[in-house]
């Protein structure tokens, strides 16, 4: 330690405090853009929010490389700040992965989410498509997937989407090729279904054989959601599959 010069270069300090101030103005003018831009917060969470915390991330940590480089003229001094740096930001990684892993668990042993249940948290609403060690995946109605981290979603109200009394039917015909027996194929249809992330999972779908030919089966299909603006898609999305059989 006696051999590390501290020497410090008083034109790069201006220059490392004036790139710093430079850069957070940067993001703030950007989140501003963003925000006039993309008004509706929840499309803001998907495409923003949690991409330009980790861009400008990055950039401050190059930052600070370049700037302790430019700064302390010692090599010596300037390889022992960036392995502190290092270890810092490893340290506050795993603090992060921990905490998330710590309250994944704790809410997988309340049973606070359960696989196809739908589910609001704050501005997100979607049916749970998985739980990992370390976030819960949502599917929206748009059929976007969000990933949420455990320790984001610990301690905030969850409203749970199954309220048979909120849930419309819809009714209509479709026609499908006779590839397969009629149970084989209305048990794909069914499943297909509710796959779908308008469907209703606590009302099952209804498919009824109204007739059949020498090459397709018509049926009678009734389906469930919790918003009337689902139905369409639903019944686009299974006549699209029923073509491709």
């Amino acid at each position: 330690m006696e051999n590390i010069n501290f020497n410090i270069s008083y034109p790069s300090v201006i220059w490392f405090i004036g790139l710093g101030v430079g850069v957070f103005l940067l993001f703030r003018f950007i989140k501003r853009l963003v925000y006039f831009w993309i008004p509706n917060r929840q499309n803001r969470h998907l495409k923003f929010e949690r991409l330009l915390p980790v861009i400008e991330g990055v950039v401050w940590f190059a930052w600070v490389i370049w700037g302790v480089q430019g700064v302390f003229n010692s090599k010596g001094l300037y390889t022992i700040i960036i392995l502190l740096i290092i270890v810092i930001v490893l340290i506050a990684m795993s603090r992060f992965a921990i905490r998330d892993f710590i309250a994944g668990v704790i809410l997988k042993l309340e049973g606070a989410f359960n696989i196809g249940e739908r589910i609001k948290i704050r501005d997100v609403e979607g049916r749970v498509k998985e739980l990992g060690y370390f976030g819960v995946k949502l599917e929206n109605f748009q059929g976007e997937i969000i990933t949420l981290p455990y320790s984001s979603v610990s301690g905030v109200k969850r409203i749970l989407s199954k309220s048979s009394d909120k849930i419309k039917n819809h009714t209509f015909t479709l026609q499908l090729p006779k590839k397969y027996a009629v149970t084989e194929t209305i048990e794909k249809a069914k499943s297909t279904i509710l796959n779908t992330p308008w469907a209703s999972i606590t009302q099952k779908p209804h498919i009824k054989l109204l007739d059949e030919n020498g090459e397709a089966y018509t049926f009678e299909v009734i389906v469930y959601s919790l918003h009337q603006r689902y139905f369409q898609k639903l019944q686009t999305h299974l006549q699209t599959w029923g073509q491709k059989l």
